[in-house]
């Protein structure tokens, strides 16, 4: 029964491949493979110091089956794989798309990629993370992380001639966590003619690191014609700030002589109503203005009746005797010193 084990733990394990995947989540992968040199080595994720075994590129007559065994054996018949793979292999760029677009976030991303990166679907794996979810604004910000093709199709094709299958990548982040990105299955093995031997391997991590480069530098440049746009808009905003402060003055400047004289009592205005208003028998020795006080001396034969004269002209308000009216029985004139506010133009 012993013997039986491993037979027995590999067909459970295809039988569980075998059934739908429920909801989003995938089995889990129980081999990790990760390069040493040109050889990629194959470790049980849970416990990476135990080593299955090694694929060798450039041999040929390596035999499978001791290597299946073997991992057959630690994984019960698992032989889904995730591949280690630098941080610096995946491009990572911040999207923007519609909130609508949430619920088909997957399918939306793979149609929008190419707009993103510089590579079609079937040409890298990816991933999309949530950074802000904005209801005002109704959109996403997603960071998308993409691996192209060529960075893990060697392993891919590897992996697939040896018997196991590659289904996602561990992109290392920083020292103690990594990041899964799901392999489709129309993108992990590219031709075995095109990716076979050393000379490929090396081309393809070249050509890798120069569009990584490449990826960075324009994203550098764009960086830099937003810093120069923004430096343009706030020297234009200054610009206009000075406009608005020097427009503000000028219209102060144009209303001040209104507003005087809607403020202030005009001198010819009062001479004006006051030689119309005051009887012929009366004239004035002396007028001064304080502000809006006036202040009036003269002589009237009837000093009395200017009081009302003046407070019902529209003009004057608390019009008032400052002295006590002397009265020259001789001439039977009325000597007089009154004073009253004046009111504003505005007044009338």
């Amino acid at each position: 029964m012993t013997a039986l084990r491993p037979y027995w733990d590999w067909w459970i394990g295809q039988i569980s491949d075998a059934f739908p995947k429920l909801s989003s989540v995938r089995k889990r992968a129980a081999i990790v493979a990760s390069y040493n040199g040109d050889i990629l080595q194959l470790r049980l994720r849970d416990d990476p110091n135990v080593l299955l075994g090694a694929i060798d590129p450039l041999r040929t007559d390596q035999p499978p089956p001791v290597l299946l065994r073997k991992a057959d054996s630690a994984t019960g018949g698992n032989r889904q794989v995730v591949l280690a793979v630098p941080g610096a292999a995946a491009l990572v760029v911040a999207a923007e798309l519609p909130l609508a677009a949430e619920d088909h976030l997957e399918s939306v991303a793979k149609n929008e990629l190419d707009r993103w990166t510089p590579w079609q679907p079937n040409q890298a794996a990816f991933t999309t993370k949530i950074v802000e979810r904005s209801q005002a604004a109704g959109k996403l910000v997603l960071e998308v992380t993409a691996v192209p093709r060529f960075v893990f199709a060697q392993a891919a094709d590897l992996l697939t001639r040896h018997g196991f299958t590659l289904i996602g990548l561990l992109r290392q982040e920083s020292q103690s966590s990594s990041q899964f990105i799901e392999v489709e299955s129309d993108i992990r093995s590219p031709s075995r003619s095109a990716r076979r031997g050393r000379l490929a391997a090396v081309l393809g991590a070249v050509v890798a690191l120069l569009l990584v480069a490449s990826a960075f530098t324009l994203k550098l440049a764009a960086i830099y014609r937003l810093e120069n746009r923004a430096d343009q808009l706030t020297v234009e905003f200054e610009a206009a700030q000075t406009l608005a402060e020097q427009v503000k003055r000028l219209t102060h400047r144009a209303r001040y002589a209104d507003e005087i004289k809607q403020e202030r009592p005009s001198a010819t205005v009062i001479l004006n109503v006051l030689s119309e208003t005051l009887p012929d028998d009366c004239w004035l020795e002396d007028l001064s203005m304080d502000g809006s006080k006036v202040a009036i001396h003269g002589h009237a034969n009837d000093a009395l009746s200017l009081l009302p004269l003046l407070n019902s002209s529209g003009h004057f308000q608390d019009v008032k005797f400052d002295a006590e009216v002397a009265r020259d029985p001789a001439a039977g004139i009325d000597n007089f010193n009154l004073s009253a506010t004046a009111l504003p133009y505005a007044a009338q």
